[in-house]
């Protein structure tokens, strides 16, 4: 990879160390996965005739226990394609430290977008805010893939191309498939975040076509 002049990286250079940064996104997407489970609240009883049937209140949970399950590994996709990049990293920049904000800020979002969605499945709004919400902070994701590969002098000696490439299709995948939800959301259908399901076979996939 290109190695940029001393005096041409310092003034992209923000002062924070990398390791600040890769601490507070670590936390911010440790926190957002573990407030998923919010989602899944037992129904208050008050008022509800005795004995009351466990059954029924565990298979009203299940819309909610599918949402968080599908938000959990979804985040821990992104986590991990966000760890691969920024471990390539030997110092940051200012734009890269502004998208890697702008990261954080919606995926701090994404508990309320689950809870609502596992609250209201059968609402095609409720799915689009989901849908969005993962949209937005995959393609965040994704351009901080793109935007590496146009500044190298933020990229170790030695990373290759192929290995970048593969980076950036990897992570189109989530907002790619978001995409397809959206409008099929739009086309009046509930329950669109099944979709998601697709996700590790369109990440297989993308690893196949980068490198082609």
């Amino acid at each position: 990879m290109r190695t940029m002049p001393e005096e041409e990286t310092s003034s992209h250079f923000v002062g924070i160390s990398k390791g600040r940064m890769e601490g507070l996104s670590d936390g911010i997407f440790a926190f957002a996965m573990t407030l998923l489970v919010l989602g899944i609240a037992i129904p208050p009883i008050q008022g509800t005739p005795l004995p009351i049937d466990l059954d029924d209140i565990l298979f009203s949970l299940t819309t909610g226990f599918i949402h968080y399950v599908i938000a959990f590994l979804i985040l821990s996709g992104m986590w991990v394609s966000h760890h691969y990049l920024t471990d390539k990293m030997p110092h940051t920049d200012r734009n890269f430290l502004r998208l890697n904000m702008l990261v954080l800020l919606f995926i701090a979002l994404i508990p309320f977008s689950t809870l609502l969605v596992g609250d209201f499945s059968g609402v095609p709004l409720a799915n689009i805010v989901f849908e969005a919400n993962l949209l937005i902070v995959g393609g965040i994701i994704a351009t901080q893939w793109w935007y590496i590969t146009r500044n190298p002098f933020l990229l170790r000696d030695g990373i290759t191309a192929e290995y970048m490439r593969t980076g950036i299709y990897k992570a189109l995948v989530t907002p790619a498939i978001s995409v397809i939800g959206i409008l099929l959301s739009v086309g009046g259908m509930a329950y669109t975040t099944w979709v998601y399901l697709f996700v590790p076979l369109g990440i297989y996939l993308a690893g196949k076509a980068a490198q082609k």
